[in-house]
């Protein structure tokens, strides 16, 4: 059963097996399961997405842009059980991987219990705020680019090339195959440019600011 949530996330969630979104086994609905949990345990019944807010089933409902911890997902938080866990370095919190449980996979903007919009954290404090005028600038430089050998030709070699997704991305969440992911990070003191390339040769461009912050062991 995939639910019907605005932003379809639910859907996407419920097609990976090492997601703990799952459908409820008695009584319909939907739940967070962690692989930690023992067979005597009770998974945590959730009504709405941590990424949109909208509710699982459908239904419409009125987004609460509180901004602020609600007592629900703090007192979830605080169980051990529970996979969704608060991060104090970034104040955030996530829900950890059902296959790889004590790894957080999934950034919550929303709580999955009452629906209300969770603070925004300190993420964007390891960031360097984009310069308008050298984003400009890479804007310019790329213009009709259309393909990998395209900025290749704009920016030069990339400083680091990821490879792309696993086979089963497109069963899991409906996307186009990312081949693989070339990182600029020397064009600008502010502004880091990553590009994808899907498998029909076309890319996508995304602009972000330079990474400032600690690594943190993965």
């Amino acid at each position: 059963m995939i639910p019907p949530s605005k932003c379809d996330h639910g859907g996407r969630f419920l097609r990976d097996p090492n997601h703990p979104l799952k459908p409820a086994a008695q009584g319909g609905g939907f739940v967070l399961r962690q692989g930690l949990l023992s067979s005597a345990q009770e998974p945590y019944r959730v009504t709405h997405c941590f990424f949109c807010g909208g509710r699982l089933d459908g239904a419409d409902v009125v987004v609460a842009e509180t901004g602020q911890i609600c007592p629900c997902i703090k007192s979830h938080a605080d169980d051990p059980s529970c996979p969704v866990k608060w991060d104090t370095e970034l104040e955030e919190f996530n829900v950890l991987s059902h296959e790889k449980p004590g790894r957080a996979l999934w950034r919550m903007y929303f709580c999955p219990w009452c629906g209300s919009r969770l603070p925004e954290g300190r993420r964007a404090e390891r960031f360097t705020q984009m310069s308008s005028e050298d984003l400009k600038l890479i804007r310019t430089r790329l213009e009709g680019a259309e393909s990998i050998a395209d900025v290749i030709a704009r920016l030069g070699e990339p400083d680091r090339v990821f490879p792309g997704h696993p086979d089963d991305f497109r069963m899991k969440y409906d996307g186009k195959k990312v081949l693989r992911q070339l990182d600029f990070l020397g064009l600008s003191p502010t502004v880091s440019v990553c590009v994808q390339e899907f498998e029909d040769t076309s890319i996508q461009i995304h602009y972000s600011g330079k990474f400032i912050g600690k690594s943190r062991p993965s």
